[in-house]
């Protein structure tokens, strides 16, 4: 068996990769989420339904996340987090053809719910896989460098989703937000 060589760099390809892809697919995310929660309010004007979207989405982290690092260490990480990214992509992917083709808004809002319990269910296992393998991608002497970079990536990420993700939820609708995020999935996953 080959041994692979530590990395002597903060910024090398596979550290670099995995913020990159890290920082695309959080910006699709929080755009989705942004613009489900608009799209709810304006379709429905329930508040309720609303917190119920946002509860389900949080429902897999709460009931698997205690257990999801025991399944991620048994798993090639790499592997785990570009197919979560993968399929997340392509459930986002097939809810943007319920927006863009004449469907009933009430399977629209099953759709919704289906994709923020799925995503949800991913994002529970690939969000542990990506903070463990950043100690492999990095030298240990730089690990709280690259865990400031990871975490500081997300949080612009989801500010700058969130500020554009109303503008362009109005300018151009819910259908385009859904294939956004489709696409920042399959980009993440592929990266």
């Amino acid at each position: 068996m080959q041994e692979t060589q530590k990395p002597t760099r903060l910024w090398n390809r596979n550290s670099s990769l995995l913020l990159e892809g890290q920082f695309v697919s959080s910006i699709g995310k929080q755009a989705f989420s942004v613009a489900a929660m608009l799209w709810l309010k304006e379709l429905t004007q329930s508040g309720t339904l609303m917190g119920m979207v946002m509860t389900v989405a949080l429902l897999p982290m709460v009931v698997l996340g205690p257990i999801a690092g025991v399944f991620v260490d048994r798993w090639n990480r790499r592997r785990l987090i570009a197919w979560t990214d993968i399929a997340g992509g392509l459930f986002v992917l097939a809810a943007a053809f319920f927006f863009i083709l004449p469907f009933e808004s009430s399977l629209r809002i099953g759709i919704i719910f289906c994709v923020t319990i799925l995503t949800g269910l991913l994002d529970t296992f690939s969000q542990p896989a990506i903070g463990a393998s950043i100690p492999d991608l990095v030298p240990q002497k730089r690990l709280e460098a690259a865990n400031s970079l990871s975490m500081a990536g997300m949080h612009v990420a989801m500010f700058v989703a969130q500020g554009l993700a109303g503008i362009l939820f109005v300018t151009f609708g819910m259908p385009v937000l859904v294939l956004v995020n489709a696409a920042a999935y399959l980009v993440s996953g592929t990266s």
